[in-house]
């Protein structure tokens, strides 16, 4: 009986430790991305004025990455021709570049934002939100989750979909969060998105290319 007894204090006091250490990490984690959710939100309520141009927009922007320094990366993409008659695609995308800021432009067939999923997924739920964790080649060329708010303007009274402001953060920050964590004496942390993808694993090659669920069927 005292075994017992002894066990399950041991048990209860491992799973309480592990309940505060995830409470805590959390709390951090929020602290961490309120502030990147409130920049796209900002310039979608910007993006309302029916006399927006390609420099204000660029404008807006800079002076956005600037004021923020946790956010890695900002597009403001646009549905076709609502810029330009001419112009399918109209996508700047400012990232971090050493202690300055590099502007290049996600326009073209061969990125088409159109189809990412930081763009399509938001424009049908209508809904701001996260992506998944994904590597962005060709934008930001770096592992990320994005942060997209649907842009909307009053169009002969009629409120239409015209593109999207997004936040990009590098996952980089995360890896050095659970890297201070210590779980007992051979524990580790990792972090699930919410469809069971590692967004972070002391096993590197685990991360985006393996779930949770792909490893527990392997592992039958």
């Amino acid at each position: 009986t005292g075994y017992l007894n002894l066990r399950r204090a041991i048990i209860s006091g491992v799973e309480q430790d592990a309940r505060n250490l995830g409470a805590s990490i959390v709390h951090q984690i929020a602290a961490t991305l309120a502030p990147v959710e409130k920049m796209p939100l900002n310039l979608a309520a910007l993006a309302a004025d029916a006399d927006l141009s390609a420099a204000r927009i660029q404008k807006m922007m800079r002076r956005a990455m600037t004021g923020n320094p946790e956010v890695f990366g900002s597009a403001m993409a646009f549905e076709p021709y609502v810029l330009d008659p001419i112009s399918h695609y109209h996508a700047p995308y400012f990232s971090r570049s050493g202690d300055g800021l590099q502007l290049i432009s996600l326009a073209g067939s061969q990125y088409n934002y159109f189809q990412q999923d930081w763009y399509q997924i938001p424009k049908e739920t209508g809904r701001a939100g996260w992506s998944e964790p994904y590597f962005d080649e060709g934008g930001g060329n770096a592992l990320m989750i994005t942060y997209s708010v649907p842009l909307y303007r009053e169009i002969n009274r009629d409120r239409r979909f015209i593109g999207l402001a997004t936040a990009d953060l590098t996952l980089d920050w995360l890896d050095g969060l659970l890297a201070e964590l210590r779980v007992s004496a051979t524990g580790y942390a990792f972090i699930l998105s919410r469809n069971g993808t590692y967004i972070t694993h002391p096993d590197k090659p685990r991360v985006i290319n393996e779930t949770i669920f792909s490893i527990a069927e392997a592992r039958n």
